[in-house]
């Protein structure tokens, strides 16, 4: 772990990424222990992968809304002082 965080202000998100697949891994892990049927390890990682962008993407436009709110929240302030 400690060589990810060096490597981290090279690579963003090469943690994030990392731990993304070993929750993938964990998880395909556990519906094959209770009998399911495990996806193709390239599957897995996609799917880790994928889900981790459509997470920095909704935060990223949940985020922007919120300072624009608080943007023209400010903007307002200004005006009335």
């Amino acid at each position: 772990m400690e060589k990810l965080q060096m490597y981290e202000e090279v690579h963003h998100s090469l943690a994030e990424r990392f731990i993304s697949v070993c929750w993938g891994i964990w998880k395909e892990r556990n519906v094959i222990r209770t009998g399911g049927r495990g996806k193709p390890s390239r599957v897995t990682l996609k799917t880790s992968l994928s889900l981790m962008d459509e997470f920095h993407v909704a935060n990223k436009e949940s985020c922007s809304s919120h300072i624009e709110r608080a943007c023209a929240q400010d903007m307002d302030v200004a005006t009335i002082s």
